[in-house]
């Protein structure tokens, strides 16, 4: 059974790239190539987790895997149809707007986020040690981060002050940010790529801080998160550099597929730095995370837990969360987003599911059916949108950020339902408006001082603050 579902998704993978345009970037290329890589893993430890595939775990993973491409299909087939219809040859007016839309940050601007993120990273290991030294003693940073995720995460004794996670947003976007200017300078400007990255080095300052921060808060999906966006962004600009006409060669793929191996690697090594218990080799422990999600849903298939009272218990969790918090429903007790654990003559073989499990879970194959046809319509359209503009030279930086932010969880579907966790809840709304705000500011935002006051422009809208005018009001009123 396993060896026929990685060949209908290699089939699936290479119809996929031939159908799209050839290009890597499309979410159902992206979708099948991360679902391979997780089968293979799998196949890798056959025998040391005792696998027996069973069929229906075999017609959830190709349902699944088949409605995603297929949706691909159709939404690149009707907006290709309507594109047809549209002049896309950019006007006069557009290429002048691109070429005024200059996205290279102020340098006073790139100090006062460092500085910001540098304050709230300080205050977020205050808060880390301070959870940690209520739960057991430590001698050293690590010890203290277990203490922390063991009580934060897997259980709820404890979660880090509200403000702490407003504060942390901002570190967010700041790094999505500047990773986009970074990219966008290194691949589109003249010169060799050394003397590039030279040149605009500061913009990866708040990359770097936002990474300590997540390390600190004991999170490495993030961490993983922010270089599959970069990724994204990167090949999107090089995508937009050749005016969407050139394809990725293989040299580069292997490149890319060498570069993962190492970024793997890397994973594992960081495991113990941030806390996490491992006893495992590299092989064994990069294979359990890439591929024991497959297996734990062919075992939740044959034995799930007991069903729960709770609408959208694990596919909603964020939002049923919310909606606690703010006293619209009332929870019995609290629960942690991870699942329970599964092991095989003591070998653990995790507690992440792939994306399908918490929504068969939570509504059954037919509402997997419908969760997984939203997400692929939502993905495949924007990335069409994306292309659109970039070919009728309109501004697409906004959106290639935002992009970058929300494409992990078709990266990562193959380990868990990423995609309703991150966008439907709270959060995600006062991060969009975050976004908006953050890239006005640092895009948009001039202030210039004159003579009798400051004037403000935020592109073509202009604000002008006279200084003298009020000093003319406050003497008259201190006369009166």
């Amino acid at each position: 059974m396993l060896y026929l579902l990685l060949i209908l998704f290699i089939i699936m993978l290479i119809v996929s790239y031939l159908k799209l345009g050839k290009d890597i970037m499309q979410p159902a290329v992206i979708f099948c190539s991360a679902y391979i890589l997780s089968i293979v893993c799998v196949m890798l430890n056959i025998g040391k987790w005792n696998i027996v595939f069973h069929l229906n775990t075999f017609l959830v993973l190709a349902l699944g895997g088949l409605e995603f491409v297929l949706i691909c299909f159709t939404v690149h087939k009707l907006y290709t149809k309507k594109k047809a219809k549209e002049e896309e040859e950019p006007t006069k007016k557009e290429e002048t707007l691109q070429a005024k839309n200059n996205t290279n940050i102020k340098k006073y601007m790139v100090v006062l986020v460092c500085l910001y993120n540098v304050i709230v990273l300080g205050l977020l290991i205050y808060n880390v040690l301070s959870i940690a030294h209520q739960f057991g003693e430590y001698s050293n940073f690590t010890q203290a981060l277990t203490l922390f995720k063991n009580n934060t995460s897997y259980e709820i004794n404890a979660e880090i002050p509200h403000y702490m996670n407003l504060l942390g947003k901002p570190v967010i976007i700041f790094a999505y940010i500047f990773l986009y200017v970074f990219l966008k300078n290194v691949i589109k400007e003249e010169g060799k790529i050394h003397q590039k990255i030279i040149k605009n080095w500061y913009y990866l300052i708040p990359v770097l801080t936002y990474i300590f921060y997540e390390f600190t808060a004991s999170n490495r999906l993030t961490i993983l998160s922010l270089v599959l966006g970069g990724f994204t962004i990167a090949v999107i600009l090089w995508n937009q550099k050749n005016n969407w006409s050139k394809t990725v060669r293989l040299r580069s793929i292997g490149r890319m597929v060498i570069c993962a191996i190492c970024g793997l690697i890397l994973f594992y090594f960081s495991a113990s730095v941030i806390g996490r218990v491992n006893s495992r080799g590299p092989i064994d422990y990069i294979t359990l995370y890439c591929g024991g999600s497959i297996e734990c849903l062919n075992r939740f298939m044959q034995d799930p837990p007991e069903k729960s009272n709770i609408v959208g218990k694990e596919s909603f969790y964020y939002l049923i969360k919310n909606l606690d918090s703010y006293g619209m429903i009332e929870l019995e007790e609290k629960y942690p987003i991870h699942l329970e654990f599964r092991n095989s003559y003591g070998n653990m073989i995790g507690n992440v599911y792939t994306a399908y499990r918490r929504w068969i879970y939570d509504f059954g194959i037919l509402g997997m059916v419908i969760l997984q046809a939203i997400m692929a319509i939502f993905y495949q359209l924007f990335y069409e949108i994306i292309k659109k503009r970039s070919k009728q030279g309109k501004q697409i930086h906004f959106l290639t950020i935002l992009y970058a932010y929300m494409i992990y969880p078709v990266f990562l579907h193959p380990i868990d339902g990423y995609f309703y966790l991150l966008t439907i809840r709270m959060a995600f709304l006062t991060t969009l408006v975050m976004y908006l705000v953050a890239y006005t500011v640092l895009f948009q935002l001039t202030i210039k001082k004159e003579e009798n006051g400051i004037k403000m422009q935020i592109g073509n809208k202009e604000i002008s603050i006279d200084y003298s005018r009020k000093r003319r009001k406050e003497k008259i009123n201190e006369k009166e």
